[in-house]
């Protein structure tokens, strides 16, 4: 039996020990390292009956999932490069969690330091086309650098688009006429106006909140991508990608002015008893992202479900991986077997569910079909365990035809204008910075709190210009539209 390969620390929890190794004698042991999110204070019992189904599925291998207890994110990119630099045993590595505000995206710097084994020859061979079919092209494009792959996007859904969805109980309590399509927000305002005056509520105690605020959400109900330092990119007539400066861009400025607009009116509400109504269903609209877990067939998920009339306001991109990838590690000894993993994992829901749902009757049970979560002790990986979204069985609003639904979503997903592109900042380096940091110090206007949104976005500008964001949009455009031509021409 092999020993663990990696030695029991405080900063490292095994989830297989010696003590259960005996009966996997002859099996060999891979080594999957994570950050911590997901397996870290699973129950143990879900790896041991991982193993077994594994052996039992024709695997002669078994897999120690180390998790990594960091005291922060870049704690744990030290620890997997430093098992790189001294050969310890390591088959599959998740690249770990970002951070906010600091420029190191872990799965791109985990290729860039060659921590990642590319896919690309595993998934040409008779076996790997099986993996390879699994996903969407989109989600193999998501995991692509310098047109290699170098990891799995387990997701279900590669793009969440943006709705304004509409509470039906409180469309026909007030007898409101509903457009067809929705052109802009001002389709509905004599509904909130009306929501605004009346204040009926549906249970005589909660007012309605006509419309949720949506500053929080405005940047995702523009088709747009953002770049680390705050610049926008999108689309252009042509189909090529576009850098521009979104604090000048008029269906923005539109979108802002109107929101503040109906702040002031009271058809908006930012106090956080409305944010609680809303959550509560005590609405007539409100704009988030949401894919079928969330929203499906005309019903919504908060903290019940409600019926709604649903309009897409965004269709939302498909973005290049940045963090928290699976992929083979590029010292591994064990590549094929560690290829194999990936493959069964990826392809057999049973071994999905017990990743990502725990054991049945103990963590969860289902119920017409749908996963209902259950506390009888130690909690499953969860979500973010390397489980395929897509074959697990459904839960919230997913239908029982879940894999079909996914499918067809992601097959019409548009990738990011910006996915695969790195920019070379070293002429702008300076300037990015500085940019970023007006943008960050505008975020205040998210708040609905800002006195006079015109000027400030005016304000806003004025430093832009100063700070040359024109030069670094005309220096990102070039670099831009040199990536792109290259990219098309090698298709």
């Amino acid at each position: 039996t092999p020993s663990p390969s990696v030695s029991p620390s405080p900063e490292s929890s095994p989830t297989a020990t010696p003590d259960y190794t005996e009966s996997w004698a002859s099996a060999k042991k891979l080594v999957w390292v994570s950050d911590g999110v997901g397996t870290l204070g699973a129950d143990r019992q879900i790896f041991i009956d991982f193993n077994n189904m594994l052996l039992d599925k024709g695997a002669d291998f078994i897999v120690e999932f180390v998790d990594i207890d960091s005291f922060d994110f870049m704690e744990y990119q030290t620890y997997i490069r430093d098992m790189k630099n001294q050969g310890r045993q390591a088959d599959l590595i998740n690249t770990g969690v970002g951070e906010s505000g600091v420029e190191f995206n872990t799965f791109v710097e985990a290729v860039k330091d060659g921590l990642l084994e590319p896919l690309d020859d595993f998934l040409e061979t008779k076996e790997g086309q099986k993996l390879y079919n699994s996903f969407d092209e989109n989600a193999w494009e998501s995991v692509k650098t310098g047109n290699k792959i170098y990891g799995i996007n387990n997701k279900a859904s590669l793009a969440t688009s943006t709705y304004l969805h509409i509470n039906k109980e409180v469309q026909e309590k007030y007898s409101i006429q509903l457009p067809e399509a929705l052109d802009n927000l001002t389709n509905l305002e004599s509904a909130f106006e009306l929501i605004t005056r009346s204040q009926v509520s549906l249970d005589e105690d909660e007012p309605i909140i006509p419309l949720d605020n949506y500053l929080p959400r405005v940047k995702d109900m523009i088709d747009c991508a953002y770049m680390d330092s705050g610049i926008a990119v999108k689309y252009d007539e042509k189909g090529f990608p576009l850098a521009f400066n979104l604090f000048e861009e008029a269906e923005f400025i539109s979108l802002m002015e109107l929101a503040y607009d109906y702040i002031d009116r009271g058809l908006i509400r930012i106090d956080q008893r409305a944010f609680d109504n809303i959550n509560n269903g005590f609405f007539f609209a409100t704009i988030d992202r949401t894919d079928p877990e969330e929203f499906y067939d005309g019903k919504l998920l908060l903290s019940r479900v409600i019926d709604v009339v649903s309009y897409k306001l965004s269709e939302g991109y498909v973005i290049g991986e940045k963090n928290r990838v699976n992929g083979i590690a590029s010292w591994s000894q064990n590549k094929e077997e560690a290829f194999k993993l990936l493959t069964m994992i990826n392809t057999d829901s049973d071994l999905s569910n017990l990743l990502r749902y725990g054991i049945v009757d103990k963590h969860y049970e289902l119920v017409n079909g749908k996963v209902s979560e259950l506390d009888l002790g130690g909690r499953p990986p969860g979500y973010f365990s390397p489980a395929n979204k897509i074959i697990t069985h459904p839960i919230g609003l997913e239908p029982t035809n879940k894999a079909e639904v996914y499918k067809e979503l992601n097959a019409a997903s548009i990738m990011s204008p910006i996915a695969g592109f790195t920019l070379d900042k070293s002429k702008i380096e300076d300037k990015l910075s500085a940019i970023k940091g007006i943008y960050d110090k505008y975020e205040k206007i998210y708040t609905g709190e800002t006195k006079n949104i015109k000027e400030e976005l005016k304000k806003a500008n004025s430093e832009l210009k100063d700070q040359g964001i024109d030069e670094v949009l005309d220096e990102i455009n070039l670099q831009l539209t040199g990536w792109w031509t290259e990219k098309e021409n090698s298709r």
